[in-house]
């Protein structure tokens, strides 16, 4: 019984070090999606504001909101309401 212990004890580390190299291998296979769907919020946001007018475009000015708004906005084009989500982006960052 004792010896059974001794084995499990010295197999331990190795069992940690597997399990935290599988936890490191998900997080970093989800930060390189999150990161691939980032580039694509921030892509959809420049595409929508590329073709607005110099008037809608100025009225865009309330740059103490993008953080708010940016966080928001990205909640509900996840969602994919990706028409919502520009519109309230865009009430954001006029008000």
């Amino acid at each position: 019984m004792i010896g059974d212990r001794r084995v499990i004890m010295m197999e331990e580390p190795k069992f940690n070090r597997l399990i935290e190299s599988s936890l490191v291998a998900v997080i970093e296979t989800e930060l390189a999606l999150l990161t691939q769907e980032l580039d694509k919020y921030c892509d959809y946001l420049a595409e929508r504001m590329l073709p607005l007018d110099d008037v809608a475009f100025s009225q865009m000015t309330s740059v103490g909101n993008y953080t708010e708004a940016f966080m928001k906005v990205w909640r509900l084009w996840k969602r994919g309401d990706n028409e919502l989500a520009f519109q309230t982006f865009r009430n954001f960052m006029s008000t």
